[in-house]
């Protein structure tokens, strides 16, 4: 006997207080009022998520738009370049028509770098770096040069047509 009503001490010690009937309704409340809150915070980042995928299609757009017009502006330059650079590839000592085709690159590489276009920033950067050293007078515009920065600008429309075409750069850099 002794040992039953140990049991039944020992029971009560661990056993779940009881909730008043007035607890149990507040947390009723609480929880009904926590659902209200889930809802309407579900709803919202709904509403969030809806507008983020707007903005970001808006933005999409908008970049597009900015890219549509680099492109153009890139081939209104390229094709105002071809008569500067034979004029230029026959004197390469002009500066006027050397300091045309270092605009070019320069603008062609500040846009890249709004535009994250790595590859040709690099290579737009490498042929003004190069056109700089002439305009400086730290290297003489020699054959060699010069085809280089002729190939440059035939890369560089590669990469224009590629961006036109919304496709990827062609293999090298």
């Amino acid at each position: 006997m002794k040992a039953v009503a140990e049991e039944k001490v020992a029971d009560e010690a661990t056993a779940t207080p009881a909730i008043s009937d007035e607890r149990r309704d507040e947390i009723r409340d609480e929880l009904s009022n926590l659902d209200e809150q889930e809802r309407a915070a579900v709803e919202a980042l709904g509403e969030a998520q809806a507008e983020l995928a707007r903005i970001q299609t808006e933005r999409r757009e908008l970049m597009d738009e900015l890219l549509g017009e680099f492109v153009a502006e890139s081939r209104e330059l390229l094709e105002a370049l071809e008569t500067q650079i034979v004029a230029w590839e026959a004197d390469p000592s002009d500066r006027e028509l050397l300091d045309s085709i270092f605009r070019f690159f320069h603008t062609v590489k500040g846009n890249c770098g709004f535009f994250d276009l790595p590859r040709l920033e690099k290579l737009s950067h490498v042929a003004e770096d190069a056109l700089s050293d002439i305009r400086s007078g730290q290297r003489k515009p020699d054959s060699a040069l010069v085809d280089a920065v002729l190939a440059i600008i035939d890369r560089i429309g590669e990469m224009i047509e590629a961006l036109e075409a919304g496709t990827e750069f062609p293999d090298g850099d």
